[in-house]
């Protein structure tokens, strides 16, 4: 299935007993759809805050439910800040997560001269003007294989920090203001990765870092070099690809 939700108001996408979060939310929709109880795997394990326009998500149903009539019943009783908008049969041996190729994220800034109530809940507003090209050409080096360390969270429990970083671009989009949008397409992410990147392109926007910086920050791997980590609410799973399963990739984007 692939999900869509406003993360304001849930603890994450991770069940952690009673919490409200997105797992445990689809699943008890989806135990009263099936008539059985219904585990649910995600694509990713977003936190609280995080949104997601293309999250996907496994489970299994023992019934014979049209897909379409899935959609219609699930979204009947999901609160009106999660919706399903996808239903795909798969082989039985399909994961959400380990079949995953790419994730696709967004960081949105608003650089308004005001907060609008219509963005600030959805992007970080800055209230102030940043140099969008020196972000772009920041933005740009991330791209290829590296050694991520310098963008992980202290903790973080990742055996290697080493990924592929397929599309990494900063664009202004006019909508309501102006955004700023930081998307970034990577064979898998380290923990708080693209809220750190997104913390270190402001600053590179800011002045405070250099825009050829970031290469070198890469290469020493230290944390304290990086940006800081940005609020949850910019944080946008736009959607997952699959070798097999292109119909599983969200198509629609709000910005």
């Amino acid at each position: 299935m692939i999900m869509e939700y406003d993360g304001t108001e849930f603890c994450g996408f991770q069940r952690q007993g009673d919490l409200r979060t997105v797992q445990l939310v689809m699943e008890q929709a989806a135990s009263r759809v099936f008539g059985h109880s219904a585990k649910v795997r995600g694509a990713g394990r977003t936190d609280s805050g995080v949104h997601a326009i293309g999250q996907v998500i496994s489970t299994d149903c023992m019934g014979s439910i049209p897909t379409d009539r899935m959609i219609r019943a699930l979204n009947s009783i999901l609160p009106e800040d999660i919706a399903v908008s996808r239903v795909v049969e798969v082989e039985e041996q399909f994961c959400a997560q380990r079949c995953a190729t790419s994730k696709v994220y967004r960081y949105v800034f608003s650089d308004h001269e005001y907060a609008s109530p219509f963005v600030s809940r959805y992007a970080l507003p800055l209230r102030q003007r940043v140099d969008i090209q020196a972000m772009q050409e920041a933005a740009s080096q991330f791209e290829g294989s590296h050694d991520f360390a310098a963008f992980r969270a202290t903790g973080s429990s990742a055996k290697t920090t080493t990924r592929t970083v397929l599309s990494s671009k900063v664009s202004v989009r006019e909508a309501i203001g102006r955004l700023i949008v930081f998307e970034i397409e990577a064979n898998g992410f380290l923990y708080n990765m693209v809220r750190i990147m997104a913390g270190t392109l402001l600053e590179v926007g800011r002045g405070r870092i250099g825009a050829h910086d970031v290469s070198e920050i890469m290469r020493l791997g230290a944390r304290e070099n990086a940006g800081p980590t940005l609020p949850p609410n910019g944080l946008w799973l736009m959607c997952v690809r699959y070798e097999r399963h292109g119909s599983l990739t969200a198509t629609h984007q709000l910005y």
